[in-house]
């Protein structure tokens, strides 16, 4: 038979954070702290349902003590913040849960190695879906990576305006949707947004394609 428990969540976190913060940074982009943040995306959870997700999708298994280590220095710089509590039935002991500081996370697009090989040929995928549309000619790709570089830091500018100049009874629902559905309705809204703001898109993209 399951145990019985209640969660009891203090800590609502809002839908968005633009990560700026340098620590925040180095620990969002640490590839043993990705897992944590994704078991995260799902909404509060214990030190062992962290764990268990961990060890779910990673090669390399964690013991409980080393997830509670990492979730601390996610603590530390602003990512992840205690939650509340879960508490059992008939039992006297209860477990933290940790919760994200954000359901979502945006990281500002500032690659200092804007034209290194990955980029390049992440560019060149890109252009090469796109190409039929434009005569089936090749994609410039360093001009397609300047492009994606300004789209994105104005698609962050689009979600911080509609996000903050929002009617609180949207803001509301968005708020009871699934924690990992919330990107999509916010992507697709700020991603129309930027569309009706280019009058000449077709041009644009098409003056990349040699």
């Amino acid at each position: 038979m399951e145990t019985e428990y209640q969660d009891l969540v203090t800590f609502k976190p809002p839908l968005f954070m633009v990560i700026r913060d340098d620590k925040m940074l180095d620990q969002i982009r640490e590839p043993v702290m990705k897992p944590i943040i994704r078991a995260l995306r799902e909404g509060p959870k214990t030190i062992k349902e962290i764990q268990h997700y961990y060890n779910d999708v990673s090669e390399k298994p964690k013991s409980d003590k080393t997830i509670y280590r990492y979730v601390k220095k996610l603590e530390e710089v602003g990512l992840v913040k205690q939650a509340g509590h879960r508490v059992y039935s008939g039992r006297n002991i209860s477990e933290i849960l940790y919760s994200r500081t954000a359901r979502i996370f945006y990281i500002e697009f500032d690659d200092p190695d804007i034209f290194s090989e990955k980029n390049l040929m992440h560019a060149q995928m890109i252009g090469g879906l796109l190409s039929p549309l434009f005569g089936s000619k090749d994609v410039n790709a360093s001009k397609l990576i300047e492009f994606l570089q300004r789209f994105e830091k104005q698609k962050l500018e689009m979600i911080e305006k509609l996000l903050t100049e929002a009617k609180p009874e949207v803001l509301e629902m968005l708020s009871q949707k699934e924690w990992s559905g919330v990107t999509y309705f916010i992507d697709a809204a700020a991603t129309f947004g930027l569309l009706m703001q280019e009058d000449n898109l077709k041009e644009t993209l098409g003056a990349m394609f040699e």
